[in-house]
């Protein structure tokens, strides 16, 4: 079934308060369900399971809670109103989820949500906005100038890329002439098959130019 929201939230009852953690709300299920072993590590509590009842204890042997058995599930009381996979939905999740929106949007989006949420207590920045919102320094003018074909070759290697073509290759090598601004690109298999691809492009452009490769420039 599909989950809509997590977050974490509490169970309170007449004499304790527990932790949930990684809480899934799930519009789909009918009843609440809680994982035993997850309310465990979260709590540091254990469970003891009888016929009509069960208990939950710390290790010191405390009694924390007494739950029973209804209609063949242990029932666990819990004296809070507030929904529980929506207690603790944070602004910053909602922040990547509408896109990178600014916080006066983010918080207009979460003043219309019908469930309570969260605000961060403490202020996050965050990394992907910082980068986007920064500049590059401008590049000295080049003085460099090619007066013919093969003067300066650039070639860079590209990959792996996520989806192999249908002739394998999951990279590729680019070799760009700087007087004519030509780019060849040669799909390559593995990067070992670089030299070799080079060694074949050196030989073809050289006879079609008549001219030498006079230098190369990679990074």
């Amino acid at each position: 079934m599909q989950i809509s929201e997590t977050g974490t939230s509490e169970i309170s009852t007449p004499s304790s308060t527990f932790v949930l953690n990684n809480v899934l709300f799930v519009p789909e299920i009918h009843k609440n369900l809680l994982s035993v072993h997850q309310f465990c590590v979260d709590n540091n509590v254990y469970f003891e399971f009888h016929s009509y009842y069960f208990l939950v204890k710390d290790y010191s042997g405390n009694v924390l809670h007494r739950g029973y058995l209804h209609d063949g599930l242990y029932q666990f009381t819990n004296n809070s109103s507030l929904p529980q996979a929506f207690s603790c939905v944070r602004s910053y999740e909602w922040h990547h989820r509408l896109g990178h929106a600014s916080t006066p949007v983010v918080n207009q989006v979460l003043s219309l949500l019908s469930f309570p949420v969260e605000k961060n207590k403490t202020h996050n920045v965050c990394p992907e906005c910082q980068m986007a919102k920064s500049h590059d320094l401008p590049f000295k003018t080049s003085t460099s100038i090619s007066l013919h074909p093969l003067d300066l070759i650039f070639t860079d290697v590209w990959g792996p890329a996520s989806v192999t073509s249908t002739t394998g290759a999951k990279y590729y090598v680019s070799f760009l002439d700087d007087y004519s601004k030509f780019l060849w690109l040669f799909p390559i298999q593995l990067k070992s098959d670089v030299e070799h691809v080079f060694l074949n492009f050196q030989t073809y452009v050289e006879k079609q130019f008549d001219r030498k490769i006079k230098a190369i420039q990679s990074d």
